[in-house]
């Protein structure tokens, strides 16, 4: 009779951690060496504490059931937290995006949207709040690097980061939409006044 293997299966987005994250996007760029067998346990190990050699003895349906889960898990959709609790501590996001420092705009342009350095990123925008009011106003810590921080940011549930992400992308639509009405609106007064 084989051994009882337990199994930390990650059930949503939010039980991925950002490290996970990473070390699936890198299995996703070098995965076209892999066959389907070999990327799929990778990707079982990546997201469970299952080692390889335990890998290899799953009986297949649960191995299917497993890779299912993962990637069903992956794709769920996610709301932008503004505000959140990790780990006993409160974070929430630049408050006011448009007073962002020298230091937050220069390290968020150094690291860009490169997921190797997410990490880096999601400590520039969210610090602990240190102040709060009934208003849901609230101030975040003083910005002095991501050293530190970064790492503990490794461990940040996905949900975070990609509603950070997708909260970024909507803003990014929405002032390009804004751009090409006020382009539109400018060539048709140029036409008008001719």
């Amino acid at each position: 009779m084989g051994k009882e293997i337990k199994i930390m299966l990650p059930e949503n987005i939010s039980d991925i951690t950002l490290e996970q994250y990473q070390k699936f996007e890198k299995l996703k760029a070098t995965g076209e060496d892999l066959d389907n067998r070999r990327y799929a346990e990778k990707l079982i190990a990546i997201f469970t504490d299952l080692k390889k050699q335990q890998i290899k003895k799953l009986i297949f349906k649960d191995y299917e059931f497993l890779v299912e889960s993962i990637v069903a898990a992956l794709s769920q959709e996610v709301v932008f937290q503004q505000r959140f609790e990790f780990e006993g501590v409160e974070y929430g996001m630049i408050p006011n995006l448009d007073e962002i420092s020298m230091g937050e705009y220069a390290d968020l342009k150094e690291y860009g949207s490169d997921i190797d350095n997410m990490h880096k990123v999601m400590a520039v925008l969210f610090r602990p709040v240190v102040k709060s009011d009934m208003y849901d106003n609230y101030q975040i810590e003083s910005y002095n690097g991501t050293k530190g921080r970064d790492l503990i940011m490794k461990r940040l549930p996905m949900n975070i980061v990609q509603g950070a992400l997708v909260f970024f992308y909507n803003l990014a639509s929405e002032l390009e939409t804004a751009i090409l009405k006020y382009m539109e609106k400018a060539q048709e007064r140029l036409k008008s006044n001719r």
